[in-house]
């Protein structure tokens, strides 16, 4: 999953040489709060709608103003996951990827990386969902792992969590590809994990997919 598989080309990115409304109305017209800005082919940084509007003179071409441009962006090598990190601690609505050589490759939205995800086969895959409850000091991925794969069930994905409110514990959740829990949930109870909720994919898929729809059609309105 490189990023660079996963760029899209339909949104342009801005040149130095667009005026100060072009650029408000690229963003307007493709929803965004953010657009990145290009010197030919060299990533100049990311431009936000609030900065623009705040320019006396909007005839101006972005060369000629004055902007605090944010030099923020991924590598075309880098993972998908790096690209929800990066949108979410940015507080940006999109991810500027560029090459080594610090030349402009194209974008990434939050709807981009929120579909790749959802395309995923651990997503599209029907099975069961396990979350267990484990002390950190200990937490063993493979002992996990050989518990439901000895009870005949494979590891499609895993998440890892820790709360400010629980610092001793770490809260895993592991998605396997059967959707029968039974022998895997027993074989965790044998070796006394702290099972704290389990669920049938196929119960779920249905509203998730509904959910899933209704956040796409809120993010595109």
């Amino acid at each position: 999953m490189i990023t660079k598989d996963y760029i899209k080309d339909f949104i342009p990115p801005l040149k130095v040489t667009d005026t100060a409304v072009r650029a408000l109305q690229w963003m307007q017209s493709f929803n965004l709060n953010h657009l990145p800005v290009v010197d030919g082919m060299k990533f100049v940084g990311i431009i936000t709608e609030s900065e623009l509007m705040q320019c006396t003179d909007k005839s101006l071409t972005l060369a000629q103003l004055s902007l605090p441009y944010r030099k923020e962006f991924i590598l075309d090598t880098q993972y998908i996951y790096d690209a929800l990190e990066f949108v979410t601690l940015k507080g940006l609505d999109i991810v500027p990827v560029i090459n080594k050589d610090g030349q402009y490759r194209g974008l990434l939205t939050l709807i981009d990386i929120i579909d790749c995800f959802a395309q995923t086969s651990s997503v599209k895959t029907p099975g069961g969902i396990i979350i267990m409850r484990i002390p950190i000091k200990n937490y063993s991925l493979q002992d996990v792992a050989r518990i439901i794969e000895s009870n005949g069930a494979n590891i499609l994905s895993t998440s890892l969590n820790q709360t400010d409110d629980d610092p001793l514990n770490y809260e895993l959740t592991v998605k396997t590809d059967k959707l029968d829990l039974t022998r895997v949930l027993a074989g965790l109870y044998r070796f006394d994990y702290n099972v704290i909720a389990s669920y049938q994919s196929s119960e779920l898929s249905s509203d998730l997919q509904d959910r899933y729809k209704a956040f796409m059609t809120y993010m595109n309105v």
